[in-house]
């Protein structure tokens, strides 16, 4: 898996999360992007040109720092300059993760995810991990909950959260209704009508995704007939080791959504977040 690490506490964090998975979540690789600062940006800060190697000089430094008292992941680590988001997307193709930090502690701010993390989030081409400052890095992915609507991304992060949990462990596959979804006092099915339904799509699911249940990891179905991103947040809280979410995506039942939510659950994670982009195989 790749580590975006900058320096910051959310990184550093991020990256012990990382190399305390990684005999479950496969090998640690570093990456540091620097920027370096425009012609105008030089005369404002310094008021005249400065030794631009020293800037890469100064990024292997944050990195180091990162590294901390692992000094080995330095063979498995590079420093390379551009855009951090574009970058680390770039670099993250092939891997089997991109993991990175959160900002700030304080949940309370409207973007505690960070613009490199929102980017990657977004635009990797591989799953991506969110590690909140606060989270555990020591426990094992024991308990595992990932949002099922019955689209081909719901089918995916399903299979990734199959794929990934501890051994032991177990999947929560939660089937919820968008805040958008009628009411009883409104026109539309009655809410245990759409319960029932919603409860047959994410078996459906798991039939399609885990083949005999036998063979596999403990799996727990539940269906919450509520808003999605209520429903994950409050079922994942805070002791679950992962939350999973496909990174967009409808399903066949109206109001089961998954993928209108999955930004808001990866910009404010309360727990490590996963967002699943691509086949789900990697």
């Amino acid at each position: 898996m790749i580590v975006g690490v900058d320096g910051s506490p959310g990184a550093i964090h991020a990256l012990a999360w990382a190399i305390a998975k990684s005999d479950l979540l496969g090998p640690v690789s570093l990456v540091h992007v620097y920027q370096q600062p425009t012609r105008s940006e030089v005369e404002a800060w310094f008021g005249s040109n400065i030794d631009r190697s020293a800037i890469h000089r100064a990024a292997e430094a944050h990195l180091a720092k990162a590294v901390g008292a692992n000094p080995d992941l330095l063979q498995r680590a590079q420093v390379v300059e551009g855009h951090p988001g574009t970058k680390l997307c770039e670099l993250a193709a092939g891997a089997e993760l991109l993991v990175v930090g959160t900002r700030r502690r304080d949940g309370s701010v409207s973007d505690p995810l960070g613009s490199i993390s929102s980017h990657c989030a977004q635009h990797a081409p591989i799953p991506v991990a969110i590690i909140p400052n606060h989270s555990p890095t020591d426990r094992p992915l024991a308990k595992v909950v990932v949002g099922v609507d019955g689209s081909d991304h719901g089918d995916r992060a399903l299979r990734w959260a199959l794929d990934h949990v501890s051994e032991g462990g177990r999947v929560h596959a939660v089937g919820a209704l968008s805040a958008s979804a009628p009411s009883d006092d409104e026109l539309g099915p009655p809410a245990e009508v759409l319960e029932k339904e919603i409860r047959g799509r994410v078996e459906e699911s798991v039939a399609r995704v885990m083949g005999d249940p036998h063979d596999g990891p403990s799996i727990e179905i539940q269906v919450v007939v509520d808003n999605a991103r209520t429903a994950l947040r409050d079922i994942a809280g805070t002791d679950a080791d992962l939350l999973v979410v496909g990174a967009r995506g409808v399903g066949p039942v109206p109001h089961l959504v998954l993928g209108s939510v999955s930004g808001a659950l990866s910009h404010h994670p309360q727990v490590p977040t996963v967002v699943v982009h691509g086949d789900g195989k990697r």
